[in-house]
């Protein structure tokens, strides 16, 4: 696709805005991106012991 078809696809129908003002405009694109952003920072890893140093407990013997 050439370069000057995606400016064509973006409409520019609200005038010039700040990002602040996407987030403000309620349940859009933007601000469900930036909820799922979020909420992706308060998720734990999943296997929490592959980010752990391997301990150094002496071994038996």
């Amino acid at each position: 696709m050439a370069a000057w078809a995606l400016c064509i696809t973006i409409p520019d129908d609200q005038g010039d805005e700040s990002f602040a003002d996407d987030l403000n405009m309620g349940r859009g694109i933007v601000s469900g991106r930036v909820a799922l952003l979020l909420r992706s920072t308060e998720i734990p890893p999943h296997r929490p012991n592959d980010l752990l140093p391997p301990s150094r407990l002496p071994t038996p013997g």
